[in-house]
């Protein structure tokens, strides 16, 4: 919903029409949905197995993936709202709803991992500094990845050899 409140795009109106026909999923929708949804899975998938195989307490490694599928999706909002720029092109932070909801999305991660009512309730534990970093480490490696993505669709003139 917070994406609703996203400022007009200049020259928007100067775009060509898309056409009755054109298709909601094109080809670059399909790849950010399904090939950059594999590799966020792929990712937390490998992060599991690797926690897995230290012998970590099942309770922390549900933990870990759960805080780094939210992490993925609180990084993700901020470089796909706009797919026609790379992030650094324009301001990610200029929505106050937008900015609000990832706000509010971080304190819930705080409350469900600290506030012991919790705790108990979703089984989660506290997770140290490292961790975090961890975490946060692979949300910044999806939007690369997205960037990466975006400048194959945005720019594709420069990657034709």
């Amino acid at each position: 919903m917070a994406l609703s409140y996203e400022k007009e795009r200049k020259g928007i109106l100067k775009e060509k029409a898309r056409g009755h026909k054109a298709q909601i999923l094109d080809k670059e929708m399909k790849f950010l949905i399904f090939v950059m949804g594999a590799i966020s899975s792929l990712i937390l998938l490998g992060l599991y197995l690797y926690l897995h195989h230290l012998n970590k307490d099942i309770a922390y490694i549900q933990t870990m993936i759960f805080i780094g599928l939210g992490i993925d999706s609180l990084f993700y909002v901020l470089a796909c709202k706009n797919l026609k720029k790379l992030i650094w092109q324009y301001n990610p932070f200029d929505n106050m709803f937008l900015n609000f909801s990832i706000i509010f999305g971080w304190v819930m991660f705080l409350v469900a991992l600290y506030v012991p009512f919790f705790q108990r309730i979703l089984k989660t534990v506290p997770l140290s500094g490292s961790d975090w970093l961890i975490l946060i480490g692979l949300g910044i490696i999806n939007i690369i990845l997205i960037e990466v993505r975006k400048s194959f669709f945005i720019h594709p003139m420069l990657n034709k050899s």
